[in-house]
């Protein structure tokens, strides 16, 4: 191998060609031996057929001549019809399994179902603090208050626009001697 690479007289391939048959050979040795892993969809509705169609935009996303982006925007196009089909479907298949389920009279596994159907996260933005910078204590006031407490920043700092507070607050030093005074 030493004699191929440092005799160049008596190379009879040139260097490309023999790099891509090492190249094709390590690939395909790779592709035997190892397996190839697809990713996961973080959605239960999506087939593998939308995996491919994924796979086959990314190629165009960043092309730049007209005729890389019209395959890019058609692509995307029958992703977000395939998408919406299979959606729907997989919707219909749950509604149908919710509804025998009920009809079977197992309510927990219904419900159960349900609850895993919708995941929905009920998180609340307990971060509203008053003027002085600390957390309000108690029961939160019903309405809102983000716009309570910016109201009073507005009378207490005596400022009409919020564009004036706002200005006040970038810098925190003078934010916080002007709020010491209150």
């Amino acid at each position: 191998m030493e004699k191929i690479y440092n005799n160049k007289d008596e190379r009879k391939e040139p260097i490309d060609k023999i790099w891509e048959n090492i190249k094709s050979a390590v690939i395909n040795a790779s592709r035997t031996t190892l397996s190839v892993k697809r990713k996961i969809p973080s959605q239960e509705w999506i087939t593998p057929n939308i995996l491919d169609l994924i796979e086959e935009r990314r190629k165009y996303k960043h092309q730049t001549d007209i005729e890389g982006q019209l395959k890019y925007r058609s692509i995307r196009n029958r992703i977000n019809r395939e998408s919406k089909k299979a959606k729907e479907e997989w919707l219909e298949q749950q509604c149908a399994e919710i509804n025998h389920l009920f009809r079977t009279s197992r309510l927990d596994q219904a419900y159960g179902t349900i609850k895993s159907f919708l995941k929905t996260n009920k998180t609340r933005n307990n971060n509203i603090k008053d003027k002085n910078e600390g957390a309000i204590e108690g029961r939160k006031p019903p309405g809102r208050p983000r716009n309570s407490y910016i109201s009073q920043l507005k009378n207490d700092v005596g400022f009409d626009t919020y564009a004036g507070l706002k200005r006040l607050a970038e810098d925190r030093d003078t934010w916080r001697a002007k709020l010491k005074t209150l």
